[in-house]
């Protein structure tokens, strides 16, 4: 099973929207307004979320923080840590959700992947609740407005529209980071950052590979030590280890929304030997890969449901 089908298969899970399925698959980008009072259980997915809360409020909690959210507020998600969102009434939201590729390239043909960086820094407390002034959020508010608008509508270059929005929206948020990162005195240059997005960029799409972190340094030009230093001071972990958790996120996400032998799995996921995968998912997960797989559809079938 490819990673295209995994990824059809999760928005179809957390959607229910066939016509979108086929029109993430072509530009993936999903831009929803959604109403509802139930609890979204534990999920993880392959994509960059932003979350709007419009009306209501809910704890959300994602990197082992919780948070809670009140009409206004903002929450970012990623595609590696498992998150929750637990409404205290009935909540209406305003969701982005996008792939890289969504965004539009520079001047030099490559895409300003540092925008990215408030998803993958170290900074759980900043994602679960974002930290930006009232005026911040309220301009935040008004661009993905805009964004849902093109998004409905689809009328000519609707896609170049909403790029350039997307871009302007994260634009936004990258500002609200920088502001967090120096009142906390937390390291931020954007050039480290792009070293660290062009490395998670790659694992993101050769993880299911037999990926050896020495060849992908080589090919980058960048010296074991130097990339060793600036990503665990970027995003909080080694490289190595953001590869495994990336390989174990994707595991998590086919025991949920597939039916795939653990096996196969294993093996789609990115790992070499069963044996492995289960040692290694148990150390991540608490639990056996058919443990989790039992445990996530025994939540489902008592109610619970994702977005």
């Amino acid at each position: 099973m490819d990673e295209t089908t995994v990824r059809k298969k999760a928005i179809r899970h957390f959607h229910h929207r066939p016509e979108l399925v086929l029109l993430y698959e072509q530009f993936p980008l999903l831009v929803l307004r959604t109403s509802f009072k139930h609890a979204v259980a534990s999920h993880i997915h392959d994509f960059f979320e932003i979350d709007m809360l419009l009306k209501g409020s809910a704890y959300n909690e994602s990197g082992g923080i919780r948070r809670l959210l009140k009409a206004g507020d903002i929450a970012l998600g990623d595609h590696v840590h498992p998150h929750t969102l637990t409404p205290r009434e009935r909540i209406t939201m305003l969701s982005v959700k996008f792939r890289q590729a969504v965004l539009p390239p520079r001047d030099t043909g490559r895409q300003d992947t540092s925008l990215l960086m408030p998803f993958i820094a170290d900074v759980p407390g900043f994602r679960a609740k974002l930290a930006a002034s009232p005026e911040a959020r309220t301009t935040m508010l008004r661009i993905a407005g805009l964004l849902r608008e093109e998004y409905c509508r689809r009328a000519s270059y609707w896609k170049e529209s909403a790029a350039s929005l997307l871009e302007a929206l994260l634009l936004s948020i990258y500002r609200a980071f920088s502001e967090f990162a120096q009142e906390h005195n937390l390291p931020l240059n954007r050039n480290e950052h792009a070293i660290v997005e062009r490395l998670v960029t790659h694992i993101d799409t050769h993880y299911t590979e037999d990926l050896k972190i020495a060849g992908m340094l080589r090919k980058f030009g960048i010296s074991a030590s130097h990339a060793a230093e600036i990503f665990k001071r970027v995003s909080g972990s080694s490289l190595k280890e953001f590869l495994i958790e990336r390989r174990i996120s994707a595991a998590r996400r086919m025991l949920t929304i597939t039916d795939e032998p653990v096996l196969s799995v294993c093996f789609a996921s990115g790992f070499g030997n069963l044996s492995n995968f289960n040692r290694v998912f148990h150390y991540y997960a608490g639990m056996s890969p058919r443990e989790y797989r039992d445990q996530t559809r025994n939540k489902q079938n008592a109610g619970s449901s994702g977005i």
